[in-house]
């Protein structure tokens, strides 16, 4: 079973799916970090690493998954 979009809901800047926490948003991003989250991850399969007690952009890291801020910064470092 795939994440389904209309299923999550935002509360200031934590974002929940189905009531259960997905991640924190403190500068932005939320849109790519959901965009990567729906296609590369089951519920099931992100949940249990939330349970296991990793973080959530370090899960999606292990993925691949680049933050708009962090490609910007690596953009700025290649000059």
């Amino acid at each position: 079973m795939q994440f389904q979009a209309k299923e999550f809901h935002t509360q200031g800047q934590c974002h929940y799916y189905n009531g259960k926490f997905v991640a924190r948003t403190k500068y932005g991003g939320w849109g790519a970090f959901k965009k990567f989250l729906i296609k590369n991850f089951t519920p099931s399969e992100y949940f249990a690493q939330i349970e296991a007690g990793h973080a959530p952009l370090h899960i999606l890291n292990a993925k691949g998954y680049i933050s708009p801020n962090m490609a910007k910064a690596l953009a700025r470092e290649q000059g």
